[in-house]
């Protein structure tokens, strides 16, 4: 029963998620012609690094932190130790997200015009998605802390958690979209994507902190 419950979270939670990019698409296209492919573009990369880093992660980060869950210790001192741990990993990973999204920024340009600049794709269209590119670069040590954070809360069964960031995600998604939009123009749904990263990234990471220290009363 509880690991339906578990999953059924993980589902709704991944269902509203799914949702960003619905609305992020839809945004784009009431800007005017070309803004969807242009926030389509300019994400390609930054989402392959993540990708691969997240499909690493997830098969390394997840059975490690049930085995520190689940060990022969006091429950007490296994989230303690989960706890620790998780904060050494987030400071690498935050460490090598940072240089991977400073590397995909620097040379945003010449990729860019690389591989996407020939036919009807203009010098115009270049500056356009390298700008949504470099927005979206943001996200990237933020959207891998997060996924820390995620596996940590699935091995304590909080799997709650992330519905509820799940939903705080998009409303702040679609309050910054419209904010920044007026602005940035498409740029701003992908800076508004980098900064809900940012949030998502501290909840759960909060909420992480605190649900062991509710059991451990050690911070």
């Amino acid at each position: 029963r509880q690991v339906l419950s578990q999953y059924g979270y993980v589902v709704a939670g991944s269902s509203v998620m799914a949702l960003t990019v619905i609305v992020d698409m839809s945004m784009a296209a009431m800007l005017g012609p070309g803004n969807v492919a242009a926030l389509s573009f300019g994400g390609k990369a930054p989402a392959l690094v993540m990708s691969i880093a997240i499909s690493a992660l997830g098969i390394i980060v997840l059975p490690h932190f049930a085995r520190v869950v689940s060990s022969s210790e006091p429950r007490e001192v296994s989230l303690a130790s989960l706890l620790r741990q998780v904060r050494w990993s987030a400071r690498w990973i935050f460490a090598l997200g940072t240089f991977a999204a400073v590397l995909l920024m620097v040379i945003a340009d010449p990729l860019i015009t690389l591989l996407l600049e020939r036919g009807n794709f203009t010098g115009e269209d270049t500056v356009v998605v390298v700008s949504v590119h470099r927005m979206y670069a943001l996200q990237i040590p933020f959207s891998l802390m997060t996924l820390i954070f995620i596996r940590a809360l699935s091995a304590i069964h909080a799997n709650h958690i992330l519905t509820i960031a799940a939903v705080m995600n998009v409303i702040v998604n679609v309050i910054l979209n419209y904010i920044f939009s007026r602005y940035m123009g498409v740029s701003g749904l992908a800076l508004s994507t980098a900064c809900v990263a940012v949030m998502a990234s501290a909840f759960c990471y909060f909420s992480l902190r605190r649900l062991v220290v509710r059991e451990t009363g050690v911070a």
